[in-house]
């Protein structure tokens, strides 16, 4: 069966024809944007403006697990000590 015969539902997105597997403590943008909870332009923003770590590979920009926690400690209500 081709995708052109399948349902909508059955046919995969662009993503999950395209994502080769990560080890897991790195992420993608997609994937660290659903860690964050948060979207993907207000990830992109961060990456740019440097308060966020991404590592460059070829075309992908990839995020560690431990970079994104440093993120989210940081913009915590009260700082990263809060408790």
């Amino acid at each position: 069966m081709t995708n052109q015969n399948r349902a909508p539902s059955e046919q995969p997105n662009r993503q999950q024809r395209r994502r080769p597997d990560l080890p897991p403590e790195v992420l993608d943008r997609f994937g660290a944007a659903a860690y964050a909870n948060v979207g993907l332009t207000l990830l992109a923003e961060a990456t740019a403006s440097g308060s966020i770590r991404s590592l460059k590979v070829g075309r992908r920009r990839l995020y560690r697990i431990s970079d994104l926690n440093l993120w989210l400690d940081a913009h915590a209500e009260g700082g990263p000590d809060a408790a």
